[in-house]
């Protein structure tokens, strides 16, 4: 089944032990020069977004599913905007109405 219009192998465990690439990434953030901040309303907004209401919209299978669960959106979007306040509702009046 195709996956925003690119192909996907039939399974990944098809694949002989010999033909699998290993990438190793660097650490990015070893030397990361800036202060690292985190969103102070991180823990309770988390706890706020559940794994079951995610896969409630069934838009991945299982094996997906599963690797989405591992990503901590949270945390990302904690670090990116740490100022940001709690009381701002989402979406904003108008954020996502197409254009008339």
């Amino acid at each position: 089944m195709p996956i925003f219009g690119l192909s996907r192998p039939s399974s990944d465990i098809d694949m002989p032990a010999h033909s699998r690439i290993l990438l190793r990434l660097p650490d990015t953030l070893h030397t990361w020069p800036w202060q690292r901040r985190i969103n102070p309303h991180y823990a309770t907004v988390s706890a706020a977004v559940s794994v079951e209401w995610i896969e409630s919209f069934r838009v991945f299978s299982p094996k997906v599913q599963g690797a989405f669960n591992m990503c901590n959106f949270g945390l990302l979007a904690s670090l990116a905007y740490p100022s940001a306040t709690r009381g701002i509702p989402w979406p904003r009046s108008g954020a996502l109405t197409p254009p008339v």
